[in-house]
């Protein structure tokens, strides 16, 4: 195995599967970029991310996917927010609010 190979173990400690870091960050980077390019665009969000399912397996896929949140978060909405922030406009503030329960 390569260092960025890993044996996945269940609560009792046996093996459950084995898989690689850099494809899953490979693959979660290109799937929250395409969704951000597409993010008006229902159709193509979901055949982005039927492609996605089918290219990594439905094994890997929950992997993918928290991949791209997190890359989605820091490395596409921050630098938006940022840049709404220079203008005027503070969305970080009515995304907190909603992720809170309430509506801004």
């Amino acid at each position: 195995m390569t260092d960025d190979t890993y044996v996945i173990v269940g609560d009792d400690g046996q093996p459950l599967g084995v898989t690689n870091m850099t494809m899953i960050t490979d693959e979660g980077t290109k799937l929250a970029f395409a969704f951000a390019a597409h993010c008006d665009d229902a159709a193509a969000l979901d055949r982005i991310q039927t492609d996605t399912l089918t290219r990594v397996g439905p094994d890997t896929f929950g992997y993918v996917c928290a991949n791209a949140l997190r890359t989605l978060a820091e490395h596409i909405l921050s630098p938006s927010f940022d840049v709404a922030q220079a203008h005027g406009t503070d969305l970080r503030a009515g995304m907190r609010a909603i992720a809170q329960g309430e509506q801004p």
